[in-house]
């Protein structure tokens, strides 16, 4: 153990003091708005020209969504970001591993042409839903059918709305003091055609517009996914309630993957190398990693970092390590 500690000493003189590229950071994770859905798992790279691969054993369909940061694209790449709590990795991935999804704020036509006087009622999802698709109409707009726990709605959607990489939209739920039928029905004008239906054995709480037209009152509800304004029938509404702040919330959480064998630990804030020299991820907390390649006198040993995508080989960039007992 003595010349494991004087190899880090003679190599730790040599490294060079580095900030982090800024997409690996806490701060410039937030400026990053794109998202992305894998939808097949087969591993990844390393490098944008798809020659270090990360290894991913076993792989195929995803059962469901698993949204991932994105860093930047290319017509045959993304590049998102794979973390838990020990470590962040920017990891290149095929466009054909990822999921069709509405880009932003998808807007549901009740037709497959623009209807007069429906513009006050309308219908939208969130960037990153995946929705049931139909074939083309005569306008090249795609039927579309969506279903949840609490509303279903039918109707068609631009292409252009569709896409791989989607803006992150933070969507709070929409309710408000009035009461309604379930099954409710909204229109996309008074007596207009059918935009959606709420559904569940429970009464609805919307939010009234203030507007009304030959018995019909204009209402707004959302959800995490789901925005809508339309008509519904004087006939649906029950009563009014005195309502007060709903929380609505999510958790996120990260996998702890535990690894055996020789192990180094690295501090927090440690860059990690590919084998080209590029900074690819980033050491979140102090966490011990398996040694993946022979030590060599000057040069900090290749650690097995494993995420999500799979496990890769990395060098470490610190000024100080050390090896287990």
């Amino acid at each position: 153990m003595r010349w494991a500690w004087a190899v880090v000493a003679m190599w730790a003189g040599t490294a060079g003091a580095q900030a982090p590229p800024a997409f690996l950071t806490d701060a410039g994770q937030k400026d990053l708005e794109q998202r992305t859905q894998q939808s097949f798992d087969g591993g990844g790279w390393l490098d944008r020209d798809g020659k270090v691969a990360v290894v991913r054993e076993g792989g195929g369909p995803l059962e469901g969504p698993r949204e991932l940061v994105v860093v930047e694209a290319t017509a045959q790449r993304v590049r998102v970001i794979t973390e838990n709590h020990e470590v962040r990795l920017a990891v290149w991935l095929e466009v054909g591993h990822l999921a069709v999804v509405t880009v932003s704020a998808a807007l549901l036509l009740t037709a497959d042409a623009p209807i007069p006087g429906a513009e006050a009622a309308a219908l939208r999802f969130r960037g990153g839903l995946r929705l049931g698709l139909g074939k083309p109409g005569k306008t090249g707009r795609l039927p579309v059918r969506y279903r949840d726990d609490d509303l279903e709605a039918r109707g068609f959607i631009d292409p252009a709305m569709l896409g791989k990489v989607y803006t992150d939209e933070d969507w709070q739920p929409i309710r408000g003091g009035l009461e309604i039928k379930r099954n409710t029905r909204l229109f996309d004008a008074p007596d207009g055609r059918l935009m959606a239906r709420f559904r569940g054995k429970e009464t609805v709480l919307v939010d009234w517009t203030g507007k009304r037209s030959q018995g019909f009152w204009l209402v707004s509800w959302g959800s995490y996914d789901v925005r809508v304004t339309g008509w519904i029938r004087d006939a649906d509404r029950l009563e009014w309630i005195e309502t007060g702040r709903m929380g609505f919330g999510r958790s996120h959480g990260y996998p702890r993957i535990q690894v055996g064998g020789r192990q180094v630990k690295l501090p927090k804030d440690t860059l990690l190398r590919a084998v080209d020299g590029e900074v690819v991820g980033l050491v979140r907390q102090d966490a011990w990693f398996s040694v993946a390649g022979p030590e060599r006198r000057g040069e900090a040993p290749l650690v097995l970092v494993r995420t999500s995508l799979g496990a890769a080989k990395l060098q470490p960039e610190l000024p100080e390590i050390r090896f287990e007992p």
